[in-house]
């Protein structure tokens, strides 16, 4: 997983934006396919240890390092 915040990252597998921060099914907004860059604009950590990016327009998306690159 990322750990500090970058200003943007590079999609490598399709990966969804949530409109929650429970990544969830129903809480789905957009998939994003590879290849697909998005601007971030913070990083927050769950209690369980993982993170997740807050992107510029407030939706969230995962930072496990295998599903996004710098």
């Amino acid at each position: 997983y990322f750990s500090s915040v970058v200003s943007s990252v590079t999609v490598n597998k399709k990966v969804y934006l949530y409109n929650s921060t429970t990544f969830t099914k129903a809480n789905r907004v957009k998939a994003l396919a590879p290849g697909a860059t998005v601007q971030i604009s913070d990083i927050k950590q769950r209690a369980t240890g993982s993170y997740y990016f807050v992107t510029a327009d407030g939706q969230y998306l995962t930072a496990n390092k295998n599903y996004v690159a710098q």
